[in-house]
């Protein structure tokens, strides 16, 4: 008994299941944009913010020694800023959806109110939605197709063409025309 590859069954308790950790949903793909005033005030904002939980969490001597990027990171407030910009930050679950910031539980509603405070958000108003199935015209004015009938340009009769106007004039409808209309 060498080794877990030639005898696997003898190795039982050193077998670990890993398991994924679930796929965090995808973040908006934001184009590139000038930062305004606007955007300038939310960002000195958010790191004064960051100052300030870091002092309430480990004092203010720590503000030196210890960046108030444990708070927020960089990558984080700069996601946030652009978001902003672009106005898809709304709620909490989209602060979480485009930053992945861990701490958005704790400090997300704190921080939306700093956001919006600056960079207000648009109201979007409330659409009632529906399972019903689109329709391909309005119910109100039903399109109806009819479908044209032939008419024969010799003996001006419907349902025929001048082509079989000869054997059906005389068939159906006792009506001769001459050979020479076909």
């Amino acid at each position: 008994m060498c080794c877990d590859i030639h005898r696997p069954s003898a190795f039982p308790s050193f077998d670990t299941l890993i398991s994924q950790p679930p796929k965090l949903p995808n973040h908006s793909r934001l184009p590139n944009y000038t930062m305004g005033p606007k955007e300038y005030k939310l960002c000195e904002a958010l790191e004064d913010w960051r100052e300030e939980k870091m002092a309430e969490k480990y004092g203010c001597s720590h503000l030196i020694d210890i960046s108030p990027a444990t708070i927020m990171a960089d990558s984080v407030l700069d996601c946030l800023v652009n978001c902003a910009h672009h106005e898809k930050i709304r709620t909490i679950e989209d602060l979480h959806k485009e930053t992945h910031w861990l701490a958005t539980d704790k400090f997300g509603s704190e921080v939306l109110a700093i956001t919006h405070h600056i960079i207000p958000a648009k109201v979007i108003k409330h659409v009632t939605l529906t399972n019903a199935p689109l329709q391909r015209f309005p119910l109100a004015s039903p399109v109806l197709t009819v479908k044209k009938s032939n008419r024969c340009s010799a003996c001006q009769q419907e349902g025929h063409n001048n082509m079989y106007c000869y054997t059906f004039c005389s068939v159906y409808s006792g009506l001769t025309c001459s050979p020479e209309c076909n």
